[in-house]
């Protein structure tokens, strides 16, 4: 019996590295984090462009002649 539990952990401790590391072992963190840290960089200058936009939109309002 001790036998069998030996031989049980040993082939258990041989092969748990290969159940850990698997190919493909960092993509579920690396897909999680870019869902939970999205690029705020990129969020900013589009809302700065759409800002200017909007600047831009009501200075040519403000300045245009009355019909």
């Amino acid at each position: 019996m001790k036998k069998v539990i030996g031989i049980a952990f040993l082939v258990s401790m041989l092969v748990s590295p290969w159940a850990v590391s698997s190919p493909d072992g960092g993509l579920v963190d690396r897909i999680n984090e870019a869902r939970t840290y999205p690029n705020k960089a990129e969020a900013v200058e589009i809302a700065d462009k759409e800002k200017m936009q909007h600047r831009k939109m009501h200075s040519e309002k403000r300045h245009s002649p009355h019909k």
